[in-house]
């Protein structure tokens, strides 16, 4: 069936979700499929990606701000960029951006019946079955960039780095690691060595690594895994210094400059020195590292949506990115009491991650997240722990989170803040009552 509408073409995509594949990484001793089922897709596609320059960024935090960051950079400097990341928050077409303006739906269109041809084909012919819903995307993502003629493209992976679904583009000019934390531990390992390791499977012969990992032990691993790949050059990120955050952004120093950052939060300014080392190693100006570190944001990274209450919506879904929105919560709004909206994906350790905000907040709505197909954690789990943790706080349980959100705002005071966090999947859900996304792409049509 040949897809012509844009709803269509989601839908369709959606359903790819039930399809009968090798999940990525539920059988570690099979990892190779993945990339040989990935690169069958793309070879019936006309291997788009062999006429691409790319930039890969991993990491367990920070991949999305430092692509977007790079984005602008490169923008900046005069050259056409795209760059896919995941998941999207409000729209769906956010997944693929080309020279900061979201694939408009007649190329989603365009691009998807090119890719479910091969997915289609794959059923009877490919040795390796058919590729998953992110795979598809992936490929999606490359018809999509070479149609635009992109000179460059900043690729963010999925999960992990050796055997993710990106891993099949020839070696990139820049390989980054932003930092390396305990995330997907089911799927990369229990330790932050195993998953230091998955995640330099990015590093090739002849690309030159970016390591922005702060821990001077596993920097040193990721430096030895670099060598290993052999590749031209490795670059470590340095701290940056004078961290100040207000609504406005993050200013900061590096190497005895200041700069200011458009994205909020003391995470970001460590996000745009690894920005700042992948630019000049690519003899990008500082002029144009200027200007694209001050254009680019992130939706649903400490966004604030509304005053009087502010609502600020944030996708922090581990504990180091929670410890990261609070430190930066605590330093933009100081005095202002807070309440929030909290669920999580349904992995091991995600009920303790709320612990400091569950502690300190006034009034607490727990949920679930609807969109997608991915559990959610039991929000009577969530409510129990901010009972048992903050016994003076009012707690209720809602069904559906803009319920939830909605009390919160009823209940707030003016000088009040209400936090949406625990995943991009609940930010999801809510922001679409400031930017629904037909707004969103009735926006990007005028680009177009």
């Amino acid at each position: 069936m040949k897809l012509t509408t844009y709803n269509q073409t989601v839908n369709a995509l959606l359903s790819l979700n039930n399809l009968p594949v090798k999940q990525y990484m539920k059988d570690p001793r099979q990892c190779a499929i993945y990339l040989k089922r990935m690169q069958w897709i793309l070879d019936h596609v006309g291997n788009p990606e062999k006429r691409l320059r790319f930039i890969h960024v991993a990491g367990t935090s920070g991949k999305g701000s430092v692509t977007t960051m790079l984005h602008e950079i490169l923008r900046a400097a005069g050259y056409r960029v795209g760059s896919y990341t995941s998941p999207y928050v409000s729209a769906y077409t956010e997944r693929w951006h080309f020279d900061n303006k979201l694939i408009n739906p007649e190329d989603l269109v365009e691009c998807t019946n090119s890719a479910l041809e091969a997915v289609e084909r794959s059923l009877t012919d490919s040795p390796y079955g058919p590729p998953s819903y992110f795979e598809t995307l992936m490929a999606i993502a490359f018809v999509y960039f070479e149609k635009k003629k992109c000179d460059w493209v900043v690729l963010e992976t999925g999960c992990g780095g050796d055997f993710d679904a990106s891993n099949v583009i020839p070696p990139p000019r820049l390989a980054i690691v932003t930092n390396i934390g305990l995330d997907h531990t089911e799927l990369l390992g229990k330790t932050r060595a195993v998953i230091a390791k998955r995640k330099a499977g990015i590093f090739k012969e002849g690309s030159v690594a970016i390591i922005g990992e702060g821990d001077p032990e596993i920097a040193a691993q990721l430096t030895t895994h670099a060598k290993e790949a052999r590749v031209k050059q490795i670059v470590r990120v340095s701290r940056p210094h004078h961290v100040t955050v207000d609504e406005r952004g993050t200013a900061f120093t590096y190497r005895g400059k200041p700069w200011r950052a458009r994205m909020i939060g003391t995470f970001q300014a460590s996000n745009a020195c690894i920005a700042i080392e992948a630019a000049r190693a690519l003899r990008i100006g500082e002029a144009h590292i200027d200007r694209g570190l001050r254009e680019a944001r992130v939706a649903g990274r400490f966004e604030i949506m509304q005053e009087s209450p502010t609502v600020i919506l944030d996708g922090a879904h581990n504990q180091d990115k929670m410890d990261g929105l609070l430190e930066t919560l605590h330093r933009t709004h100081p005095k202002n009491p807070v309440s929030c909206l909290v669920a999580a994906t349904d992995n091991r350790g995600k009920d303790t991650m709320f612990d400091d905000l569950f502690r300190g907040a006034q009034d607490i709505a727990v949920t679930r997240f609807t969109t997608e197909h991915r559990a959610a954690l039991n929000p009577r789990i969530l409510a129990t722990r901010a009972k048992e943790l903050n016994p003076r706080a009012n707690v209720r349980t809602f069904l559906f989170p803009r319920d939830g959100l909605r009390w919160l705002i009823q209940q707030a005071t003016r000088d009040e803040v209400v936090l949406v966090t625990g995943s991009f999947f609940l930010v999801s859900d809510v922001r679409g009552i400031w930017m629904p996304e037909s707004k969103i792409i009735e926006k990007q049509r005028a680009f177009v």
